[in-house]
């Protein structure tokens, strides 16, 4: 008797089980992650220059439509700027194409505005979700992980392009006005802090979260009765691999 319940419970779990992981698989996000930061380092030090990995939600004209935007991850390098006089200016490394997360799969540094989420306060506006996943994992010219201001922009380092020239022509990292105008871009670059697009540090750990059930919560318990518990993940200092715990 004992045998055949578990066996009916058995079989009604497996099923549901397996729907989960169809729908959001973090270990299949973190292979990804991996990969990719590891391509990051190696462009870092082959090119002598800093290089990393920006994770980014594709643009919405709709910003309250932000939760249902698929997030990508896009290698970008240094950009050595003389012509515009500034510092820390990052851009998309030339033939390499940005890279879909899995479904349902969102990562977030749980930072907004440079602070560390702590409330459901800091993570219920559409700007903040922006912010939140909006941001970069830098390795050294030597390869190793590092703290380092970024601001990305087009791969001709101009603020806030309106044309289609050569000088705002990238279809990566654009302005609003020539993603929407133009066709070009699907990431708004780094001089919007109305969307909580600005220069920020890059990081060294992170969380996955499952979008899908994140866009259904409550937002004003999206912290405190998911983001909250989920652990981050954190990165060797060295090589840049994920420290499996």
């Amino acid at each position: 008797m004992a045998l055949g319940i578990i066996a009916a419970l058995a079989a009604i779990a497996i099923p549901s089980i397996k729907a989960m992981q169809k729908s959001f698989d973090s270990t299949g996000a973190e292979s990804m992650i991996s990969a990719a930061l590891s391509t990051a380092r190696t462009i870092a030090i082959s090119e002598q220059r800093y290089a990393g990995v920006r994770f980014q939600k594709a643009y919405t004209p709709d910003n309250s439509s932000i939760p249902d935007m698929p997030q990508y991850m896009i290698f970008i390098v240094k950009d050595y700027d003389t012509k515009h006089n500034m510092e820390n200016l990052f851009r998309v490394v030339p033939g390499y194409k940005p890279i879909k997360l899995p479904a349902n799969t969102n990562i977030t540094d749980m930072y907004v505005d440079d602070v560390n989420i702590a409330g459901d306060d800091k993570i219920n506006d559409p700007c903040e979700l922006t912010d939140a996943t909006a941001f970069s994992i830098l390795f050294s010219p030597v390869g190793k992980l590092v703290n380092h201001e970024i601001r990305v922009r087009n791969k001709a380092g101009e603020a806030n392009p309106t044309t289609s020239t050569a000088s705002g022509h990238d279809d990566v990292f654009n302005s609003i006005d020539n993603i929407i105008k133009n066709n070009l871009g699907l990431f708004v670059q780094d001089d919007n802090p109305d969307l909580g697009l600005y220069k920020e540090q890059s990081r060294k750990k992170f969380k996955i979260y499952d979008s899908d059930k994140f866009k259904k919560m409550d937002k004003d318990e999206r912290y405190t009765n998911y983001l909250k518990e989920l652990k981050f993940i954190c990165l060797n200092p060295y090589t840049g691999e994920i420290i499996k715990k």
